[in-house]
C-alpha cells in the first residue's frame, strides 16, 4: 500500500514537472491516467484512490502555478505568450518558415523580444492585457486574410514533422532585402550562413526522428 501511494505520488509530481515545462504535455498525462483507472477497472475501489492521488498531485501543481500568476500578474492563468506568438506568427509579412521570418525581421517588429515598442507596450498595460490585445489583433488578421492563414498554417504542419533541409536558397534569397542585414552589415552573410547551417542540422534530426516513430509506434 505503501508503495503504491508513493509511485501514484511521484506519478503526479512528474506529470505536475512535465507540465510546467510543457502545458502541452497534459494531453499525455491526463489520458495516462485515464489508461491507468482503465486498465485496473476490476478493482476499481483501489484504482480510484491511486489515480485521485496522482490527479490530485497533478492538480496541486497546476492551481499553484495559476495562483502565483494571480499575484504577480493580475489574473488566474497559465501561460501569457499564446497571443504574442501568434500575433507574431501571423501578419502581413509573416512567412511559414521561422528562419525566414527571423531573417526578415518580421519577429523582431512584432515582438517584445525584438522590438522596443512592443516591449514597452508589455510593460505598460502589463503581460495579461497585452497578451489579450495581441490575441484580438491575431484573430483578427486571420479572419480578414482566411487563405494566407490556411497557406501558413499548413507549410507549418509539414515542417513540423518534416523541416526544410536545405535553407541556403532560403537565405540567399532573403539576403537581398533583409532589415537584419541592415543592422549587421558586412557580418550579415556570414551570420546568416550560419544560421542556415545551425538549421539544417536541426532539420535532418528532427526528420530522422519522425520518420523513426513511425515504426516505433
Amino acid at each position: 500500500t505503501k508503495n503504491r501511494a508513493y509511485y501514484a505520488t511521484l506519478g503526479g509530481v512528474i506529470a505536475g514537472l512535465l507540465w510546467l515545462l510543457n502545458p502541452a504535455s497534459m494531453l499525455v498525462s491526463l489520458p495516462w491516467i485515464g489508461y491507468l483507472f482503465w486498465q485496473e477497472r476490476v478493482d476499481w475501489q483501489r484504482t480510484l484512490k491511486y489515480s485521485g492521488i496522482t490527479f490530485a498531485v497533478f492538480c496541486l501543481f497546476v492551481f499553484g502555478w495559476c495562483a502565483r500568476n494571480y499575484i504577480q500578474l493580475g489574473g488566474f492563468v497559465s501561460r501569457t505568450t499564446m497571443g504574442m506568438a501568434l500575433y507574431a506568427g501571423n501578419n502581413d509579412c509573416a512567412l511559414p518558415l521561422m528562419i525566414e521570418t527571423e531573417i526578415n525581421g518580421c519577429v523582431a517588429a512584432h515582438h517584445p523580444n525584438g522590438s522596443i515598442q512592443e516591449a514597452e507596450l508589455l510593460q505598460t498595460i502589463g503581460e495579461i492585457q497585452y497578451d489579450r490585445l495581441r490575441m484580438a489583433d491575431a484573430k483578427r488578421w486571420i479572419q480578414n486574410h482566411p487563405r494566407r492563414f490556411v497557406q501558413l498554417t499548413a507549410v507549418r504542419v509539414r515542417e513540423f514533422w518534416f523541416p526544410t533541409t536545405d535553407t541556403r536558397l532560403t537565405v540567399a534569397k532573403l539576403m537581398l532585402n533583409s532589415k537584419s542585414g541592415d543592422v549587421l552589415g558586412d557580418k550579415f552573410p556570414h551570420y546568416a550562413q550560419r544560421m542556415a547551417s545551425k538549421q539544417s542540422r536541426i532539420a535532418w534530426t528532427i526528420s530522422a526522428i519522425t520518420a523513426l516513430s513511425l515504426p516505433g509506434l
